[in-house]
């Protein structure tokens, strides 16, 4: 399936579109850019895979490393500046319509502005480019942190912003 095929792709396209969001704040990965590589390193990086040809799709099921959650009606979208730097770019990614991820680039203030608008997407992922950390948004409403200090820093964001 080609990126602009699939219905959660394009909902995003016509928003970044929408919002006048410039590549470089916001835009999606091409195959020709290794997001094949990008997928494998996070599977490698954060999810316990019993088997290596099977992939989970929900992988915040996996996560091998620790981790915290909090359930997202007390904890809104907007408070991820509080938790991501600003200034660093990073991985975002979704659930196509086929179980594939997409995945994009950019900064979280524009990917809030996206995800805010979006009525396709019910669980993404955000992923230090250094992969040393992942947030997991579950469709269950949950944000689940794992990696190097985020469990941490969002137990501590939660405690503090009560």
């Amino acid at each position: 399936m080609h990126l602009y095929d699939d219905p959660v792709c394009l909902d995003i396209a016509c928003i970044s579109k929408e919002l006048a969001l410039k590549p470089e704040q916001f835009r999606p990965l091409k195959p020709v850019e290794g997001w094949q590589d990008i997928e494998a390193n996070i599977y490698k990086t954060f999810v316990i895979l019993h088997h290596y040809k099977e992939r989970p799709v929900w992988l915040w099921e996996y996560f091998k490393l620790e981790q915290y959650a909090v359930q997202l009606s007390a904890w809104p979208i907007e408070h991820l500046n509080w938790l991501i730097d600003p200034a660093e770019k990073v991985w975002f990614f979704v659930n196509g319509e086929k179980s594939e991820f997409w995945f994009y680039e950019g900064y979280i203030e524009a990917i809030t502005r996206v995800i805010r608008e979006s009525v396709h997407i019910d669980e993404f992922y955000l992923c230090s480019k250094k992969y040393k950390w992942l947030l997991a948004f579950t469709h269950h409403d949950v944000l689940v942190a794992t990696g190097n200090g985020m469990p941490e820093k969002l137990k501590s964001f939660q405690m503090y912003s009560r």
